[in-house]
């Protein structure tokens, strides 16, 4: 996702209007060895509220807590290494700065999409980075914004992608599937 969009001076314009909590916290016990799980935990506490300011703690390899007042410091390096552990789930496909949802089971079992929404919300809320792993087309898509334009090449199944080349065409690339020579017809 390119930064050049304008989105810097959109997430200001965002933040000001937020309403974080700065006497409360939601607090992250974070281990460098395992981000990802520390970060599940720490959003699934029933303590968590997104409104509050988040206090975060790490802790080394073999455990022991890290020294340091978080002025922000350790909440944007959580944020960081969050974003850099959220785009190599499984529920993103494509080559980074390209990525899409893609569909996963047990990511749905474990509520992993949600999840992932509001990790992303969440950091650009709290000053984090943003989901720059993914393709700027989903981006606009889940913005509302009609410049998504989807082609064949951007599937990765090989089967799926087999099955859309032999659905026909009209005249200017679009699927045809009400024409009378097609096989795929729409009941």
């Amino acid at each position: 996702m390119n930064s050049s969009c304008g989105c810097a001076v959109e997430r200001r314009r965002t933040l000001r209007y937020l309403p974080i909590d700065h006497k409360k916290v939601s607090r992250f016990n974070i281990s460098r060895a395992n981000v990802w799980d520390g970060a599940v935990r720490g959003f699934k506490r029933t303590t968590y509220s997104e409104t509050c300011d988040m206090l975060v703690k790490f802790t080394d390899d073999n455990g022991v807590l890290e020294e340091g007042i978080d002025t922000g410091g350790p909440r944007r390096e959580f944020l960081t290494l969050l974003m850099k552990h959220l785009k190599d789930r499984p529920i993103f496909d494509r080559p980074e700065g390209h990525r899409f949802l893609v569909y996963n089971a047990n990511a749905v079992r474990e509520d992993e999409y949600y999840l992932a929404g509001k990790m992303i919300a969440v950091s650009v809320v709290h000053g984090g980075p943003g989901p720059h792993f993914l393709s700027e087309d989903l981006v606009h898509y889940l913005a509302g914004q009609p410049s998504f334009k989807p082609t064949n090449n951007l599937i990765t199944d090989e089967e799926i992608g087999k099955a859309l080349q032999e659905v026909p065409r009209d005249s200017r690339g679009n699927a045809d599937l009400y024409s009378e020579n097609s096989t795929h017809q729409v009941q």
